[in-house]
């Protein structure tokens, strides 16, 4: 009802569609940038944690501490979370970055624009294959502090391989985890469909 008053009161004052011309091309001309940007910046912090990792685990390697084996066992989630975020807005940069390119006429007449959405495409890849690689990297070194450990990233069935050769307390831990996105998830989707819902109604 809010909304709906919201939107008749603007049609009344002024050009809705107006309005909506203007979003439009100011998203144009900030998502492009912006998304280099926030992909760099990914990467740097990506990359970061993950040489922190490698660090801490090659001291190990030269002198073995049980203090630090879990201090490294916890500092090695963080590569993983940011990998895992940092796919999750590549994704969804790169569907504005698209639909941009469909109602907009950036980056059609060459020069700066072009130059920046070739980038947002290539970073794109990158940030793709860095995740991959990450979590890769991140799980052999997992099982080479834990040599029970099974599993290979790129494999299908890498998550029943490896939840089968993890032990009762980490299977525990793995379900209470799983049932916490669940519940995440099942939030997420509510507040989406409702912005969704807003979105058809304010854009169209």
């Amino acid at each position: 009802y809010l909304i709906g008053s919201f939107v008749a009161k603007l049609e009344k004052s002024c050009s809705l569609e107006e309005i909506m011309a203007t979003i439009k091309e100011t998203s144009a001309v900030i998502v492009p940038p912006l998304f280099v940007v926030l992909a760099v910046a990914f990467l740097i912090a990506v990359f970061t944690s993950y040489n922190s990792c490698k660090r801490m685990y090659k001291k190990l390697q030269d002198d073995p501490d049980d203090e630090l084996w879990d201090v490294l066992e916890n500092k090695m989630n963080v590569p993983m979370i940011l990998a895992n975020v940092m796919q999750i807005v590549n994704v969804f940069f790169i569907g504005c970055v698209l639909s941009i390119v469909e109602f907009a006429p950036y980056g059609k007449n060459g020069g700066f624009q072009k130059a920046i959405l070739i980038m947002d495409v290539i970073l794109f890849v990158l940030l793709l294959v860095t995740g991959m690689l990450i979590s890769k990297g991140i799980v052999d070194m997992e099982k080479k502090l834990n040599p029970e450990k099974q599993g290979n990233v790129f494999d299908f069935k890498f998550n029943e391989v490896w939840l089968s050769s993890c032990d009762e307390a980490q299977k525990l831990i793995t379900y209470r985890a799983a049932y916490q996105a669940f519940k995440g998830t099942n939030i997420t989707c509510v507040i989406l469909c409702f912005l969704s819902l807003i979105g058809v109604i304010l854009f169209q």
